[in-house]
């Protein structure tokens, strides 16, 4: 069923006036819908049809046992892309249409917090990361590669996050001068994140020209904070990587020097969190533990301050008001 439903979604997109689904974005849907129907039918087996989406009832008491919003909300837009593609009567897709709007609303509302983000936002305290982000700076004076590698690594994620709310950029980011980035191709400029040196060490500017919204937002360029740049200095020292050596070697890699992937860094974010806070952590959850709120009186500063985090995330100040700020 999965490749009908494709197929449909295929065809569907070459009279759509918005242009052709991304094969990536075919393949989310399609798997969305998979796992839909574990979710409504209690098992995985192959499915021949969309008949079981037509059992509104059914399928909102599925839906309403699944803990996290934005994991519904994702179930139902495949659905109804599937159902719009297929040739479904509108008044049931309509009934999940609202139904999405309703779960999106709820998200929005609870500042987008599912439940595993509040139990941990709970337990964790902001205070409690600062905290532990000061004790590894003082602690780890003298680091080394083979022992303090992987978790120099990601304490530098956690840090640099709590004043840049990146999503994973700093998985594919890649270091150069900026004499010879300037020198680039506005090409080979698009292909990845960079971590721009602008005068040795001292100095240093990120380049995101690979991120969710970067059709929309183009390249954006974020001054670095004097602690973020000495931070990732000592990442390369650790490495033994010279100012002469590192063109193009990335921010982020394993011992061997092999870049790590965005999936890569969450796992392994993941992974240091649980070891240091007894709680699974994502770079989007940092996002909103750092995320500052509103204050009663809007400022000047306060409208600067809103718009650094949003072209930080790459999103509007819309989504960053709807969903980070409390």
């Amino acid at each position: 069923m999965d490749k009908v439903i494709r197929e449909h979604i295929i065809e569907f997109g070459k009279k759509r006036a918005k242009g052709e689904y991304k094969p990536g974005t075919i393949k989310v849907y399609v798997s969305n819908i998979v796992a839909f129907n574990k979710v409504v039918n209690g098992k995985d087996d192959p499915f021949d049809d969309l008949d079981w989406s037509r059992d509104y009832d059914n399928v909102f008491a599925k839906l309403e046992q699944v803990k996290n919003l934005q994991t519904r909300r994702n179930y139902l837009n495949s659905l109804i892309i599937a159902q719009q593609t297929m040739g479904f009567k509108s008044d049931i897709t309509s009934k999940y249409i609202t139904l999405r709007e309703v779960y999106k609303h709820q998200y929005e509302k609870a500042g987008s917090l599912t439940p595993s983000q509040k139990e941990v936002m709970d337990a964790v305290k902001k205070e409690d990361i600062l905290k532990h982000l000061a004790e590894f700076t003082t602690g780890h004076n003298s680091l080394n590669i083979a022992k303090d590698h992987s978790d120099y690594q990601m304490f530098a994620v956690m840090d640099i996050h709590t004043r840049f709310p990146f999503r994973n950029e700093l998985a594919d980011m890649k270091v150069i001068r900026r004499v010879l980035f300037d020198k680039m191709s506005k090409e080979d400029k698009s292909k990845t994140n960079w971590y721009i040196l602008e005068n040795g060490w001292r100095k240093a500017t990120f380049v995101m020209a690979k991120y969710k919204t970067d059709k929309m937002y183009g390249f954006r360029e974020l001054a670095v904070d004097e602690r973020s740049g000495k931070i990732i200095h000592k990442l390369f020292q650790m490495r033994g990587t010279t100012l002469k050596e590192v063109n193009h070697k990335p921010v982020l890699c394993w011992s061997n020097g092999n870049p790590i992937t965005r999936n890569q860094l969450s796992a392994k974010l993941t992974e240091y969190t649980l070891k240091h806070f007894g709680h699974r952590f994502s770079t989007t959850l940092l996002a909103k533990y750092f995320s500052k709120p509103l204050p009663e009186k809007i400022t000047k500063e306060t409208i600067d301050g809103l718009e650094k985090d949003a072209k930080a995330r790459g999103h509007s100040v819309k989504t960053k008001l709807d969903t980070y700020t409390a």
